[in-house]
């Protein structure tokens, strides 16, 4: 959630007691313009007034602000966009998640515009660097499981025996997999491309996260290969729908898929 954590350099209040950040603060502040030491101590007078009444003065709709919880380094950046006595609502700078506010746990300060462009430029970054790594996880997650599959007839002579809830099946490296959780109602589905004693792990085309699964807690069905195209052509569509709807700001509209089985009778 990297729209929570914007970065403007090292922390350095961490593990201060009162008396070393009093200072702190005074011997470095004759390092500033004045225009900067008044920043700062708008700043201040907002954090006390946060502390003392509950919220900014100046805190209205429409405020960019950083919320950062009383006791603790979490922070939120965001607009405000509605407002009651204890609490203010914030839309995430870019997210349209909208967390609600205590003002009685945040210390909230409003931000100016030079502020909010940083952390506007910071979450763009953030994001940037979440996608490159969500492609190259999902190019090296391909990889792993197209050689999983080119291995097949080699790792089938080496399958181990494995008892799931409804039987012992031969498992190996490259097998398709349905395993349906009893208790939990849930299915998944995917090519096996690790083992261990106990589990096995999925992956497929739907995710570019893999499933571990123990098998002494599902019901294991082993699918031809004709089988596996039916599967392969549904994940590819919840796959394509999702990110769909996550350019339409609508992913909470999908359904909790692992609980929907893809029908196979027909195969």
């Amino acid at each position: 959630m990297f729209e929570s954590f914007v970065e403007f350099g090292p922390d350095t209040s961490v593990d201060m007691d009162d008396e070393a950040f009093i200072a702190y603060v005074l011997n470095n502040a004759p390092r500033y313009e004045i225009e900067t030491l008044e920043k700062i101590a708008h700043g201040l007078r907002n954090v006390v007034e946060s502390r003392r009444w509950g919220k900014p003065l100046d805190l209205q709709i429409g405020s960019n602000v950083e919320a950062t919880m009383f006791d603790s380094q979490y922070r939120e950046y965001g607009t405000v966009i509605s407002m009651s006595p204890q609490t203010c609502t914030i839309e995430r700078a870019g997210s349209q998640f909208a967390p609600r506010l205590a003002y009685k746990k945040y210390a909230i300060r409003v931000l100016d515009e030079f502020e909010w462009n940083r952390v506007v430029s910071s979450v763009e970054h953030g994001r940037a660097k979440y996608e490159e790594e969500r492609e190259r996880e999902e190019r090296e997650e391909a990889e792993d499981r197209a050689a999983a599959l080119r291995d097949r007839e080699r790792a089938v002579k080496k399958a181990k025996s494995m008892v799931a809830l409804n039987g012992t099946f031969p498992l190996h490296r490259g097998a398709f997999v349905h395993a349906l959780r009893p208790d939990w109602g849930t299915d998944e589905y995917g090519v096996i491309v690790a083992m261990s004693a106990t589990k096995i792990v999925l992956s497929s085309e739907e995710s570019a996260s893999r499933s571990s699964v123990s098998v002494a807690k599902h019901e294991i069905e082993i699918l031809s290969a004709a089988q596996w195209e039916v599967v392969g052509r549904e994940q590819r569509r919840r796959r394509d729908e999702y990110e769909q709807a996550k350019r339409d700001g609508r992913t909470d509209t999908l359904p909790d898929y692992s609980l929907v089985e893809i029908p196979l009778s027909g195969e």
